[in-house]
């Protein structure tokens, strides 16, 4: 399974620019001509009705609300309470925020797999209840932007932001309360619509489409208590590789030429030649001395005896 994941980490490493860049900004700025547009018919939301989710509107072929209901998530917000539109901002904002930051650890084509995966996710979950449940619940860009928040906290999980602007809190916090809140957020809908109405699904399914594409891991994001133990072959990795480091001069003589380079990602094949300022780091959880690039590192499948 690792040869096939380390094949596909190559094919979107060497495809990487390819698809729509900048994709979280047509979305943020779809949001925003949605929400101006309902203002103008306000009285039914015209314009939100048409792309907002809908079942029964779906299967009467109106196919375009499968991928138009993301567009909606700020004018679902604004009007919802009095200080919608300022949260519902805030909340786009970050959103953005969050799609670049992945855009830039993977590239373009694998954040648009990613994003449009989650869509596609959402419309099955949503498309499952509506069928097999005795509820209409729809798909809404909710669920799916809790996998980008859950994908940057995985990639950076270290990395401080500030809540409303002013509160510095590390995206791993965040991403366990996010996860604890989930976790509620399926028991409280099981509670009020019940099991067999499959509401609970869209939560689940969110968190599907994150573990489809990180699998293992998810552990970035794990309190250190929670993950698994180093065992002694992987303490020696890690004592080697901060002993390697400290000596930043090439090995010479008959290893420098049978082997013309120091480090060479695992993944995508760069060394530390073709590409001397990228960073290298040593993974510790797979078997052997595995290298990675500073984009692959946090970013590839484990590999295992």
């Amino acid at each position: 399974m690792s040869r096939y994941s380390g094949k596909i980490n190559a094919f979107f490493y060497q495809n990487r620019n390819r698809g729509i860049p900048n994709l979280m900004l047509y979305i943020a700025v779809g949001n925003v001509i949605v929400y101006v547009l309902s203002l103008l018919n306000r009285s039914n939301l015209l314009f939100y009705s048409a792309l907002r989710f809908d079942y029964d509107a779906i299967l009467q072929w109106q196919l375009w609300r499968l991928v138009s209901y993301p567009l909606t998530f700020l004018t679902s917000i604004a009007f919802s309470s009095g200080f919608g539109v300022l949260l519902g901002a805030i909340g786009l904002l970050f959103y953005y925020y969050c799609g670049r930051v992945i855009e830039a650890n993977w590239g373009v084509l694998r954040f648009n797999c990613y994003y449009f995966a989650g869509i596609l996710l959402m419309d099955l979950a949503g498309m499952l209840i509506g069928l097999l449940g005795n509820a209409r619940y729809p798909a809404t860009a909710d669920y799916l932007n809790l996998s980008l928040f859950l994908a940057v906290a995985t990639l950076q999980p270290d990395a401080l932001v500030r809540i409303y602007f002013f509160i510095p809190v590390k995206m791993k916090w965040l991403a366990w309360f996010e996860l604890g809140y989930t976790v509620v957020q399926v028991v409280l809908l099981i509670v009020g619509y019940g099991f067999l109405s499959l509401v609970w699904m869209m939560p689940v399914f969110a968190l599907l489409n994150y573990f489809l594409f990180f699998g293992k891991g998810f552990v970035n994001v794990l309190p250190d208590f929670m993950k698994h133990p180093k065992n002694k072959a992987q303490r020696q990795t890690e004592a080697r590789f901060r002993s390697a480091t400290i000596h930043t001069v090439p090995p010479q003589g008959a290893a420098r030429q049978a082997r013309p380079y120091r480090f060479k990602c695992t993944v995508c094949g760069r060394t530390d030649v073709s590409n001397p300022n990228l960073e290298f780091r040593y993974c510790s959880r797979c078997a052997g001395y595995r290298c990675y690039c500073i984009d692959h590192i946090n970013n590839h499948a484990h590999v295992s005896e």
